[in-house]
């Protein structure tokens, strides 16, 4: 079991946030329900060492896979509610679209010096999404220090003269496709900000780490989305190809305010 305290968000409050797993021959043993109650114990004892913001709400929150009915059942006996859901995508890389660009915008590799803006606009279109956290440049930076994340070479951006105006942040998991015996990339960290939505810009950059994908010798291509992104991106997906494979239920448990 892990736990850790996020950043405070603007509509959820603050999340006291915890992850587990049981070996499956130990489950129905209780094991659950310890590590559970230890989490709680933990993030509790991390919560007195440093005190929510004035006028926040605390919870402790959860993702479980909906066909995990195991621990379903552990976290809404213990008062968990049902928040909200996000699902995992995938499509096959066969059968590509073309898309062009929209007028005005074009794109070209990424470079360390282009980290910053590119993860700064990413945070300003995110800022309307459910659960994105306020963010310093500094935690923007760690966010996307990673050998995954982090994946410049990767990352199809999009600029209207020396502006970002959307992207796809994707990536490839070598050690994970490995693992699990297939060829996956993941077009995460898709965005477009504001003032350029409805044009085409989320489409044509898609296209490109689909493209992309393909050509690093990907057979499929996988996405994480919110189901009730106000922008519309699960229809977008969908229209794209994309395919619900899982479902994540998003959990809460909400805390009284802190002493």
């Amino acid at each position: 079991m892990t736990a850790a305290i996020n950043e405070t968000l603007n509509d959820e409050g603050r999340l006291l946030t915890h992850s587990g797993h049981v070996d499956p021959a130990w489950r129905g043993l209780g094991v659950g329900s310890a590590l559970l109650a230890g989490a709680h114990e933990e993030l509790r004892r991390i919560r007195a060492q440093h005190p929510d913001p004035a006028g926040t709400t605390a919870g402790f929150h959860c993702w479980v896979f909906e066909r995990n009915a195991s621990t379903l059942g552990l976290v809404e006996a213990d008062g968990y509610r049902r928040l909200r859901y996000v699902v995992e995508m995938t499509r096959s890389l066969d059968d590509l679209p073309d898309i062009d660009l929209p007028a005005g915008v074009v794109t070209r590799p990424v470079t360390e010096a282009d980290r910053l803006p590119v993860i700064r606009a990413l945070d300003a279109a995110m800022h309307d999404h459910r659960g994105w956290p306020a963010m310093t440049d500094a935690g923007l930076l760690e966010m996307f220090d990673h050998p995954d994340r982090g994946q410049l070479d990767v990352w199809q951006v999009a600029w209207a003269g020396d502006r970002v105006v959307g992207g796809v942040l994707g990536y490839i998991s070598a050690a994970e496709n490995a693992s699990l015996g297939r060829a996956r990339g993941w077009t995460e960290g898709i965005f477009t900000i504001r003032d350029w939505r409805g044009k085409g810009v989320a489409s044509a950059m898609l296209a490109r780490s689909l493209r992309l994908m393909h050509d690093r010798g990907m057979t499929e291509a996988a996405l994480t989305v919110d189901t009730s992104s106000p922008t519309g991106a699960l229809s977008l997906y969908e229209r794209h190809g994309f395919r619900e494979a899982e479902r994540l239920i998003v959990f809460r448990k909400e805390l009284e305010p802190a002493p």
